[in-house]
């Protein structure tokens, strides 16, 4: 089709019949007409249609558009005893390109990555299902812009989902798990979208906003991660309102490092850590929703914890059974925890350490293994009498 002139309104269809096609090189889209051809295989079953590269990229665009891609499995070179060729990547969107994926599209075991557009590209890939990558399953990368609503992103080398370098990724109702990076990942000044979405057994975080990104992901589960839920560094902003946080083997959610983490109607139990963590010049805020009120139960740290110059928001939270304190406030940190509960810490209730403040009005501390309320080592706790409105 090179040399062929496609005038509108026609489409050129390739229509692949049920078989495996063995390719060597990647199945490459230069052509200036390219947004009106496309490739259809199986659009009910597309296992019947396998595209087997080997050594190669497997559908790559390059500064033109492909019309349409649907009902194909792509299949790179990697299997469990060889790690496949390093940096091909299974859909290859660069310099300026379109793709537009159907529903039916699976990418499988590839050295590089499973879906990249790079470059100022873009790639629609909603139900995608990328898996077993040496790399990431779908990276939005150089300011480009990927949607991948409703797809799966697992077993990867890299991360599930990946936004980077001023790029936005849409990863909405998204399941991202068993990755050896992180569930979900914006950094160095990106955008990623995923309400609804899930990260789960992942071997880092499972929600990581980093490098002045922006992550939002409302009514999210970070679950069974080995890392930590929910996590913010280097002036990230993650905002997650309605998120669950339980069972991972970190921090429930945590801000570091200038990092901001908004977490209205938060719940975070369960996990191998803090459940709420604020730490070096760091901000984190958590209060009630219509939907639920934010709690921090059962954690093998402390529920609610600020560190070194940070500021912890947390009103109306549950902080109990945590296996450290329900509140701890240190070195030069902030934490107002009002109308809240410590109840059954194996530490204090209410605890502030080393110049630092914990404002507890309205709250009650009660069968804490230490003190109800303390403040020690210059630091201040402060509550609020109904009776006498006074502090």
């Amino acid at each position: 089709l090179n040399d062929s002139l496609i005038v509108p309104p026609a489409v050129v269809t390739l229509r692949l019949e049920n078989d495996v096609y063995e390719f060597t090189e990647p199945v490459l889209m230069q052509h200036v007409y390219g947004s009106r051809i496309q490739i259809l295989g199986n659009e009910i079953d597309p296992d019947l249609v396998k595209l087997h590269f080997t050594g190669s990229h497997g559908i790559e665009v390059a500064r033109t558009s492909l019309r349409f891609l649907n009902g194909v499995t792509l299949l790179g070179d990697r299997t469990e005893a060889n790690a496949g060729t390093a940096g091909k990547v299974g859909i290859f969107v660069h310099d300026g390109a379109r793709l537009t994926l159907g529903t039916k599209v699976v990418v499988k075991n590839f050295g590089g990555h499973g879906l990249l557009a790079t470059r100022q590209s873009y790639a629609q890939a909603n139900e995608v299902v990328s898996e077993g990558h040496g790399g990431s399953g779908v990276v939005a990368s150089v300011g480009s812009t990927v949607l991948a609503n409703d797809g799966r992103s697992r077993q990867n080398g890299g991360s599930g989902f990946v936004s980077d370098k001023q790029s936005y990724l849409e990863a909405n109702r998204t399941v991202s798990d068993n990755n050896a990076g992180h569930g979900f990942h914006a950094t160095w000044n990106a955008s990623l979208l995923a309400d609804a979405a899930e990260a789960r057994h992942n071997q880092n975080y499972g929600f990581l906003a980093e490098y002045n990104s922006m992550l939002m992901a409302k009514t999210s589960k970070a679950l069974d991660n080995v890392g930590s839920g929910y996590v913010a560094l280097y002036n990230a902003v993650l905002y997650v309102s309605d998120a669950e946080s339980s069972t991972n083997g970190g921090i429930g959610f945590m801000s570091s490092l200038g990092g901001t983490v908004d977490v209205p109607g938060g719940s975070s139990n369960h996990n191998g850590s803090i459940g709420y963590y604020a730490q070096l010049g760091s901000v984190l805020r958590t209060h009630p929703t219509a939907l639920r009120e934010p709690s921090a139960t059962d954690n093998a740290g402390d529920g609610l914890a600020a560190d070194t110059n940070s500021v912890l928001w947390a009103d109306a939270v549950n902080t109990s059974d945590n296996h450290g304190q329900g509140v701890l406030a240190l070195r030069n940190a902030l934490i107002y925890a009002n109308h809240g509960a410590a109840k059954r810490n194996t530490g204090n209730g209410y605890y502030a350490f080393g110049n630092a403040y914990v404002e507890a009005s309205n709250t009650v501390a009660e069968d804490n293994a230490q003190a109800g309320y303390l403040a020690t080592f210059g630091s201040t706790y402060a509550i609020y009498n109904l009776k006498t409105q006074s502090w």
